[in-house]
């Protein structure tokens, strides 16, 4: 077998990385303040397990790349983790109720904002809008969790092929220098 990194390693590592900053972002970015400067979307235990899962995509995406063996287990893990998370956070009544809480809020905002005659054909509209979302919103749910769940058993399938172990074990038994020592004068 030759030295050559796997183009799926190379396509796992480079998501791994661009997940892994978009994640230490989203904790900073303005939509979710340090928990210092205001309260947070996240409790402060899914607040910091979230920097650190982003912290280890973003180093295990980045020795990936490398073709490090821990890395190749690290992301495993983190695929296994990820698929947990999700399966524990579906919960459709209460996802359910939180659209039908942003829908009240938009119609609250209409009522506050738009001037009298337009208001009953701006609230039409987004009644209109809300019965035709209302009928996907189900299937909306499930592929979003097919297919974060379908990804994560991707990753775990494919870092556990023997091709794809075979190059991992390659690069971590692979002799440090076959050229000999210089003579001793």
């Amino acid at each position: 077998m030759d030295n050559k990194r796997p183009l799926g390693v190379t396509i796992f590592g480079c998501l791994a990385i661009f997940a892994g900053a978009r994640g230490i972002m989203g904790m900073f970015g303005p939509k979710c303040p340090l928990p210092s400067a205001g309260a947070c979307n996240f409790g402060a235990f899914s607040y910091i397990a979230a920097i650190v899962m982003s912290l280890c995509a973003l180093a295990g995406g980045f020795y990936l790349l490398k073709m490090k063996p821990w890395a190749r287990k690290l992301i495993i893990a983190l695929a296994a983790i990820n698929i947990v998370i999700t399966v524990a956070q579906y919960r459709p009544k209460e996802a359910k109720a939180l659209y039908d809480r942003q829908f009240t809020m938009q119609e609250e905002m209409i009522v506050e904002q738009y001037k009298p005659e337009y208001q009953q054909e701006s609230l039409a509209k987004l009644r209109k809008a809300k019965s035709a979302s209302d009928k996907i919103f189900p299937f909306a749910m499930f592929l979003a969790i097919f297919f974060t769940v379908g990804f994560n058993a991707l990753v775990i399938y494919y870092f556990n092929r023997p091709k794809t172990k075979e190059a991992f074990e390659h690069k971590e038994k692979k002799p440090m220098d076959t050229a000999e020592p210089p003579p001793v004068s």
